[in-house]
Order: C-alpha cells, then structure tokens, then sequence
C-alpha cells in the first residue's frame, strides 16, 4: 500500500492503491487474501515516480483494488477503505494529485505492517527486499 503512496512522493506520494468498498471477512483467508492483494499493488506501484505511470499501475490493478477492498479485515478495514477510495478518486479524476495526503501514507503503512509486508510487497526480513 505504502508503494503507491511513496512511489510518486516527487510527483505526489506513493500509495498501495486500492478501488471499491466491501464487507470484511475476519478469517484468516481473508487476510491472507488481503495481504496477498497488498503485496501485488505494492510491487505494482514500487518504482513509479510520476503521477500517470501510478495512475496507469492503479488501472492496470483495479481488481485487486477492488478485492483488497471487499477483503480487508476488521481491524485494518478504516485505513483499506481510505485507500481504495483515494485510488477510485484518482482513478475516476484521472489525477493523482490527492494521494500525497500524508494521512494516506499512514494508512499505508499501517497496512503494510498488519501483513508483516515492507513497501517493496515483500515479507519485512526479506534481505533481498529491504531498500
């Protein structure tokens, strides 16, 4: 998530991304599918740094935006919503303009830290991710 917002902090900020509300199972499946969803939007946007090349990584993703959306739990459920409405904004506006909200970025990194993930979409500890 962190990615999206970080990714384009020169441009904007980078963020993970994410499109779509939903209801949010409290299994672990449905975490699992959370994070798996994080980890694919954060790769997706790792490395952008300008505002159209996240908004061409956030159109490319809109399903798993949209899943990250209907999956997240409980207990993280404010903070992925916030992102999957910030990137349905900038989708639907065609700017990205909104995303370096630092409030965004927070949200980001509390996403990342529920699944143990860095910016990159990797698992924290991963030598070959940490940068």
């Amino acid at each position: 998530m962190k990615r999206l917002l970080l990714s384009i902090a020169p441009v904007v900020v980078g963020v993970s991304l994410l499109v779509g509300c939903g209801s949010s199972p409290a299994t672990s499946a449905g975490k699992a599918q959370f994070c798996q969803d994080d980890s694919v939007l954060d790769k997706a946007t790792f490395g952008v740094s300008t505002a159209d090349g996240l908004l061409q990584a956030m159109r490319a993703n809109q399903s798993t935006i949209d899943d990250f959306g209907k999956t997240a739990p409980p207990e993280i459920n404010t903070d992925a919503q916030a992102l999957v409405t910030a990137a349905k904004t900038a989708v639907n506006s065609n700017s990205a303009a909104g995303l370096a909200d630092p409030n965004l970025q927070a949200a980001s990194n509390r996403v990342d830290t529920f699944c143990g993930l860095n910016s990159h979409g990797d698992p924290i500890g991963n030598a070959s991710s940490t940068a």
